[in-house]
């Protein structure tokens, strides 16, 4: 009985490493860079009585100046809503947005990070939410580092991986 359960164990975690193994080589790593200009609507709402609090929402466009590529499709603009609390000279945030890739397909994603007004720089990770097209069930998720310009907008690097449902037969 302890010999069929020691081979049961050992096939369990072999079948488990070899599944891992297939996982980790169907993810695709990628990057790019992102130039996003100053919020195009944009509201402020500050708490009263608290100097440098406050929340503010606004919609922005990004290009991509290093294609962001996936499936061999080029990154085309990036638009998205960013959501700010913010606490002094600092921040978190929160970002919905989508990216528009060549052939008209759209990744969306959601992003979450910090933010220093003082050094102007803001960092994060996010993750796909979905997609359309040759992007539909897309999963994955990276990271995010920024910096602010003083007229409003940013940089940013963007670094993650991804993976797409197998084709149906």
């Amino acid at each position: 009985m302890r010999k069929a359960m020691l081979l049961l164990a050992i096939l369990g975690l072999a079948g488990s490493l070899f599944l891992m193994s297939l996982s980790a080589v169907a993810q695709t790593k990628t990057s790019g860079t992102l130039d996003c200009g100053k919020y195009d609507l944009s509201h402020e709402i500050k708490i009263p009585g608290q100097e440098g609090f406050g929340y503010v929402i606004g919609q922005f466009k990004c290009t991509w100046p290093k294609s962001y590529t996936v499936e061999g499709l080029q990154s085309t603009q990036n638009v998205g809503v960013e959501f700010d609390e913010i606490i002094g000279a600092s921040g978190r945030m929160t970002v919905t947005a989508f990216t528009q890739y060549s052939n008209g397909d759209r990744a969306y994603h959601r992003s979450t990070g910090t933010f220093d007004n003082k050094t102007m720089l803001g960092s994060g990770t996010w993750i796909y939410t979905h997609g359309t097209g040759k992007l539909s069930g897309i999963k994955g998720s990276g990271t995010f580092s920024c910096k602010m310009n003083n007229g409003g907008g940013s940089a940013c690097e963007v670094k993650g991986d991804y993976t797409l449902p197998t084709a149906k037969k």
